[in-house]
């Protein structure tokens, strides 16, 4: 996400920091680069890097947010945190440890900052934590990934670090303690003479309830917790087996039963003299002797040996977590919707209706060529910004058969697609990648076959999704806020 314009960025920096950096080249020191804005002051130039990676296991996951188990090596082991999505949470950290003395002045202090912000009508909750304050946003709905929500931030003053992390993956407070601590988070009260808005005043009450679960919890007992191992049964009982599927496809981490051997974390953690409860199974440990080879044919040459392909999915599947994070909003046996987080994304993913996406339009012969030879096959044609997506309406497929991956070779799918769509389904965009240029429209049918009912219903089903989410998590909104401030700064 790093702008084009990288003169003016790196000039701006330099004076954003006060240090005298060397100026790196774009295409040899790009790691000086990130250096530079991962230190900035300024949270709008520091969200041009996504943050890193995370490993973490999901607790529980439903429409309206998730608890995760996560690693964090500086703080000495695991903590837990909850995320939501459309449930604003500011962090606020001051120089000084608040007393509770000082509450009333702070909170008398809160209403002014809404006051000179223009949000004096908003209503926020406030809990007082060890470090400083969070203010949770309960009078509308702000998504997580928008103008909206940084710019808020900014006119608070929330933290930076916890801003950026907000942007690529939602708002997050921890629900354990840190060493020292003696609570995690508490409610003093409210500013604003906003109303509450009733679901997100239900999302916060379920924030609270999670939380207040772990809240006595630290680094060293928290695998010793009687709430993990239920929580996630709950989640799985309730998530949709397709959904249930690109959770645990993602996440680098995954939480079972503790047997009477070692824990196996994959990581050292201090625990107490408890028994843990919670095995930590490392799901990015299982690679073989040529798992490095393969990979490297998969991204270099974008190509896969048909002998291999169980063992290249697999080694796909362990490469990208960490890198992805799904927050999954509906699920059944057919498909999944749900967020891309670090990259703005809104999908459905479908577990039967095969798809096939090509950037050139002449790459559509391929179909014309194949419907000769077998007419029983029919095709939706469908016009994106930047290609075409493909549909097989006549027969669905299941994602993970050895039948479908032949289909999608026969019709020169990308490798890349055809061991994403078998270990987590067709997975089609439904908000806009940028400004469209092209109507996202049906264009042509490609074959004589007899539509299968069912395919054609779920057919139907992403262009009402794309007609609800096509301006959602607009992608360019920040980088445009950035592009324009570094420009103002240049003039």
């Amino acid at each position: 996400m790093i702008n084009h314009n990288i003169n003016r960025l790196i000039e701006f920096l330099h004076q954003d920091l006060d240090v005298n950096f060397i100026e790196p080249q774009l295409d040899k020191d790009s790691a000086k680069i990130k250096a530079l804005i991962n230190h900035s002051r300024d949270p709008l130039i520091r969200c041009l890097v996504r943050p890193m990676g995370e490993m973490y296991a999901p607790v529980y996951w439903d429409s309206d947010l998730t608890v995760k188990l996560t690693y964090k090596k500086g703080w000495g082991g695991y903590y837990v945190f909850l995320t939501t999505y459309n449930l604003a949470i500011f962090d606020l950290d001051m120089s000084l440890p608040p007393t509770e003395q000082q509450y009333p002045k702070h909170m008398a202090f809160f209403e002014k900052i809404l006051t000179v912000a223009g949000l004096e009508k908003e209503l926020f909750y406030v809990h007082a934590t060890p470090r400083g304050y969070h203010l949770y946003l309960v009078s509308r709905s702000l998504d997580y990934c928008s103008q909206g929500s940084f710019e808020m931030g900014q006119k608070l003053s929330s933290d930076p670090a916890h801003l950026r992390n907000s942007l690529y993956y939602g708002y997050s407070v921890r629900a354990t303690l840190k060493e020292g601590d003696t609570f995690v988070s508490k409610r003093i009260g409210s500013v604003g003479s906003g109303s509450e808005d009733p679901e997100l005043v239900i999302i916060y009450h379920k924030l609270v309830g999670l939380q207040s679960l772990f809240e006595t919890e630290t680094h060293h007992t928290i695998l010793s917790s009687e709430y993990l191992i239920p929580l996630v049964h709950r989640a799985i009982r309730n998530g949709g087996r397709f959904g249930n599927l690109h959770m645990t496809k993602v996440c680098p981490l995954w939480l079972e039963e503790s047997s009477s051997e070692d824990v196996a974390t994959g990581v050292d953690v201090a625990t107490s003299g408890k028994a843990n409860k919670v095995q930590i199974v490392n799901l990015t440990n299982n690679e073989c002797e040529s798992s490095g080879t393969i990979w490297k044919r998969v991204c270099k040459y974008r190509y896969f040996r048909e002998s291999e392909f169980l063992e290249t999915a697999k080694v796909m599947s362990q490469k990208i977590r960490n890198m992805i994070q799904y927050h999954i909003i509906k699920s059944n046996q057919d498909y999944a919707i749900g967020y891309d987080l670090g990259h703005s994304l809104v999908f459905i993913s479908y577990s039967q209706l095969l798809c096939v996406d090509y950037d050139e339009k002449s790459r559509l012969k391929i179909v014309y060529e194949f419907v000769r030879y077998h007419p029983e096959y029919l095709f939706k044609v469908v016009k994106t910004n930047n290609g075409y997506h493909v549909f097989l309406v006549s027969h669905l497929l299941d994602h993970n058969q050895w039948e479908t991956v032949q289909l999608l070779s026969r019709l020169c799918s990308d490798p890349i697609h055809i061991l994403n769509a078998y270990n987590r389904g067709f997975s089609i965009r439904i908000n806009q990648k940028a400004d469209e240029k092209y109507p996202y429209r049906e264009v042509a049918t490609i074959g004589k076959g007899l539509a299968n009912s069912k395919a054609l219903k779920l057919y139907q089903l992403h262009f009402q999704l794309y007609d609800k989410y096509r301006t959602k998590f607009r992608c360019k909104e920040v980088e445009t806020m950035i592009d324009t401030k570094l420009h103002l700064h240049s003039n």
